[in-house]
């Protein structure tokens, strides 16, 4: 590692950073309003590797807005209205972007994002957003509200989890974000939710213990997740107004099928819809007020060993607890493949590419 770069000096600072050990680099997309109950679709995505991988990719962007002229790049600003981009010509702008998604392509980095459908989160009853949100109940009480007013937990919270199965054991994740206000203590706060849940998340051993937050006009790496983020977050916004589930009519699938060159498995990209919801919540016990019959409800209906098993990982209620020891089965449309956000092989959100 080279000081003088940005993931040379971070590695300076960390405690218990290795050459080995992976920095995870990615941003928040809600429209342009923040975290608010009436955005669409709550998206997380970016990119985990190596630092050697991370600096390489920090020479190749900084080369590539120096051709360009350009201090730094953020999406809002480039496909907005900025001052700076208004002189520039279509082919000149579709150059900029192709280079800087070149940049990735040649890097071993990995997509990881995930997105929940805000509108349906706000919909769920109380005591079903304090368990999606990593609530856990004593069979009396919760003991541990979770976040139930905060659909950002959920993409996030799946988001490190699915960032972790790229950590080698014995090796730790750097989560780094943005340094913005309106996310910066909200993810404080969930992070410190998943390292003290009760009991541990299987994938707490990886975890590092803090976050890092630096300036994204600074950090190239910031900039990379931040153009990956927003054409996931313009996709849902499309397919939340549009109704096309598929994105057959997606007007910018070149830009698409760029952010997924990154993308190792589709388990790597979650979509928390109708049936994803569904399918975490029917591993809750009959404790919990829902609108659906749980797994528990129907446990009559199972043979005998089956009731044990599941009796055995649900004898308190916690999301943390179900996500470790067990895994949905596929049911219902399956013409349609439309994503649960565990056990799944490809989400509908995918299904077209």
């Amino acid at each position: 590692m080279t000081p003088d770069t940005w993931v040379g000096r971070l590695a300076q600072v960390l405690h218990g950073f290795k050459e080995s050990s992976k920095l995870a680099i990615f941003k928040s997309h809600m429209d342009e309003t923040g975290i608010q109950w009436d955005d669409p679709y709550c998206t997380i995505a970016g990119h985990v590797g190596r630092c050697q991988e991370w600096e390489r990719l920090e020479h190749d962007w900084r080369f590539v807005l120096a051709e360009f002229k350009v201090e730094y790049f953020h999406s809002l600003e480039f496909y907005g209205s900025d001052e700076k981009y208004k002189n520039w010509k279509p082919g000149k702008r579709k150059a900029f972007i192709k280079n800087l998604f070149d940049c990735l392509q040649h890097r071993d980095l990995r997509l990881v994002g995930s997105s929940i459908d805000v509108k349906l989160f706000r919909s769920l009853t109380e005591d079903e957003r304090h368990y999606i949100t990593g609530g856990h109940h004593n069979g009396m009480k919760w003991t541990s509200p979770g976040a139930p007013s905060k659909p950002y937990f959920v993409p996030f919270h799946n988001c490190i989890v699915q960032l972790v199965k790229h950590v080698p054991n014995g090796d730790l994740l750097y989560p780094v974000m943005s340094r913005q206000d309106q996310y910066k203590m909200k993810a404080l706060e969930l992070y410190d939710l998943m390292l003290k849940s009760d009991p541990p998340m299987n994938c707490r051993p990886k975890l590092a213990e803090d976050m890092v937050f630096s300036d994204p006009k600074k950090v190239p790496e910031l900039q990379a997740a931040d153009l990956v983020t927003y054409w996931l977050g313009r996709f849902m916004t499309y397919r939340a107004k549009s109704g096309d589930t598929r994105g057959i009519n997606f007007p910018h699938r070149v830009e698409l099928r760029r952010v997924f060159e990154r993308l190792a498995n589709w388990d790597d990209l979650k979509l928390f819809d109708f049936q994803g919801l569904m399918a975490v919540l029917t591993g809750v016990n009959r404790y919990i007020k829902t609108s659906i019959l749980t797994r528990d409800q129907l446990l009559p209906s199972l043979p005998v060993a089956e009731r044990k098993r599941i009796l055995g990982v649900m004898r308190k209620a916690s999301l943390c607890r179900f996500l470790d020891h067990w895994q949905p089965i596929a049911q219902g449309d399956h013409d349609r493949n439309e994503i649960a956000p565990f056990g799944y092989s490809e989400p509908v959100l995918l299904r077209w590419i």
